[in-house]
């Protein structure tokens, strides 16, 4: 049996194989939606990507789309989302993120890697930020 994760956002949910990050099932946020809409163009989430940056995170427990590259039909490739990534990396007491969800630890791979990127961005909104 596949081992799978999910990747919620506004336009529903999609399951994916862990290993290779192909969605094997997208379940639409509502009846509103139409093909074409929401996530009909993603075929894969860059589970890889996940796992090396959050070393000790539990990709199974289910995480924001936001936090995951992906690849549309054509093999066009997006990067996570790097200012919700900011927002969730930094400004937290603790892992817990908000009542229902888990904040994973970011790697030391992953924090030398967008070291630059979190300096440059920190206290942009006039808060002081921490990496955590």
């Amino acid at each position: 049996m596949t081992k799978t994760f999910t990747a919620n956002g506004n336009w529903g949910t999609l399951v994916c194989d862990v290993a290779t990050g192909n969605v094997v099932e997208y379940q639409r946020g509502g009846d509103w939606e139409k093909p074409g809409d929401g996530y009909d163009d993603i075929t894969r989430l860059d589970s890889a990507e996940w796992l090396e940056t959050y070393p000790q995170g539990d990709i199974s427990a289910g995480h924001d789309i936001l936090d995951f590259g992906s690849w549309d039909k054509a093999g066009l490739y997006v990067g996570p989302e790097m200012d919700w990534r900011f927002n969730l990396w930094l400004d937290r007491e603790s892992d817990t993120d908000s009542e229902w969800r888990i904040v994973p630890r970011l790697g030391d791979k992953a924090k030398a890697a967008y070291a630059e990127w979190l300096k440059e961005n920190a206290g942009k909104d006039g808060h002081e930020r921490r990496v955590g």
